[in-house]
């Protein structure tokens, strides 16, 4: 298989019509970088460029009636050095006209689909200011042909997924902020969180001493009760005195020989701490809510940090493919919306400007046909701009057809009604 390197490079030899359009008969054979067709207005110049557009670009480069009228028969020739192209227009006798098409390579062989290889050689040969007649992203995709070795597909992808994913994490930061700024915590110092559970089960332990220190207690008053009851049933049964006051005495002994009573519990303070324990707990878990929301918050901000990193490299990434690409001149930049010339919006620069950076374009992207066609605006090129024309053409090995209006002169190819007199 062949590398491009290998495909042969095409240039136009001489082109020529008969009964085309408004030519009777020219032939014209390219001399130099810049070849200037001129004449007067109406007399076949446009229709000679077209003679060469239509026979290698097309129906869109001639009337639905290409045949000069009053004519049956007519033909155009393009000579491209490797390939030759020719057209044959017959008129039938209902008045139609029916044309041929025929591509021949220099070697003899014909293509099966001789449309097809002469659309792959005319795309901006035949539309040099395409790209200044184009939209914005038009322009942009147009720029990024001069990089084949930088995936702008790829990239984009890589920077619109960091930026939702960007998008959606400052989502994610303000929410946890506003989340967070909402709390009001209580006064004073951060606490810790008191167990209720705990505190009942003291509680619960405290109140079952106090009942049993309670029975005792009873026990030992229901005891010096009955003591009291003895003596005064002794005083009363002096017959029983001795009896009774020996029971009274052991009693007596009894109750010198129990251990001292501990003192009550205080429960007050339990008490006071389950009431208030939920009240601390609340503002415990409004600290830990807090704090939840903060360390969202800064994971946040550190995400978004990182993916506006991501987003810069991808940016610059692109400037520097730009920067080391080998442009077609110098101050072409790719912005979000459009192509930038010296920082300026290509809509907004000078039409001298935007003629040459199309045509350096379409030099750069390159085509097998080092040729292309000015049909229009060639008059409004001052000697600077043409001057700059030829050095670009030359540069890239290209020539350059172009339209003008009575500009005779030395050198020029002047067509006057259908026919060229001057070359």
């Amino acid at each position: 298989m062949k590398s491009d390197t290998d495909k042969p490079q095409y240039s136009i030899v001489s082109w020529s019509a008969q009964n085309f359009m408004g030519i009777e008969a020219v032939t014209i054979r390219p001399d130099g970088v810049l070849t200037e067709i001129t004449g007067k207005n109406s007399q076949g110049k446009t229709s000679a460029i077209n003679a060469l557009c239509w026979t290698i670009g097309g129906k869109e480069f001639a009337e639905d009636m290409p045949l000069r009228k009053g004519q049956k028969q007519g033909a155009t020739f393009v000579d491209l050095g490797h390939l030759k192209a020719t057209k044959v227009m017959d008129r039938r006798d209902d008045g139609e006209v029916d044309i041929r098409l025929v591509v021949e390579f220099a070697d003899g062989s014909r293509p099966r689909k001789p449309e097809a290889v002469l659309a792959a050689l005319v795309d901006r040969m035949l539309d040099p200011l395409a790209f200044a007649r184009a939209k914005g992203a038009q322009r942009i995709e147009m720029v990024k042909g001069l990089f084949p070795n930088f995936d702008f597909a790829e990239h984009e992808r890589k920077r619109k997924e960091a930026y939702d994913k960007r998008t959606d994490v400052n989502r994610d930061h303000k929410r946890e902020i506003a989340a967070r700024d909402t709390i009001r915590l209580p006064e004073g110092e951060r606490t810790k969180a008191v167990s209720v559970a705990e505190l009942n089960a003291a509680l619960l332990d405290a109140n079952k001493a106090n009942e049993q220190l309670a029975v005792r207690k009873k026990r030992r008053e229901d005891t010096a009760d009955q003591a009291e009851a003895k003596r005064d049933e002794a005083g009363r049964l002096r017959a029983r005195a001795a009896e009774l006051d020996a029971e009274a005495a052991m009693l007596d002994q009894q109750l010198a020989s129990a251990p001292p009573l501990p003192d009550p519990i205080d429960t007050a303070p339990m008490i006071d701490g389950i009431k208030n324990a939920e009240q601390i707990n609340a503002g415990v878990r409004l600290f830990e809510e807090r704090d939840r929301h903060d360390a969202a918050a800064t994971k946040a901000a550190g995400q978004s940090k990182a993916l506006t990193a991501q987003i810069d490299a991808l940016d610059k990434a692109v400037a520097d493919a730009i920067a080391g690409a080998k442009l077609p001149f110098a101050g072409l930049a790719i912005g979000e919306d459009d192509v930038y010339l010296d920082g300026v919006p290509f809509e907004q620069i000078a039409f001298s400007k935007r003629m040459r950076a199309s045509t350096a374009i379409a030099m750069a992207l390159g085509s097998e046909l080092r040729a292309m066609v000015i049909r229009e605006y060639g008059s409004l090129l001052d000697a600077d701009s043409w001057q700059q024309l030829h050095d670009d053409a030359k540069a890239n090995g290209y020539m350059v057809i172009i339209e003008t209006t009575d500009r005779a002169g030395p050198g020029k190819v002047v067509i006057s009604d259908g026919k060229v007199v001057q070359s």
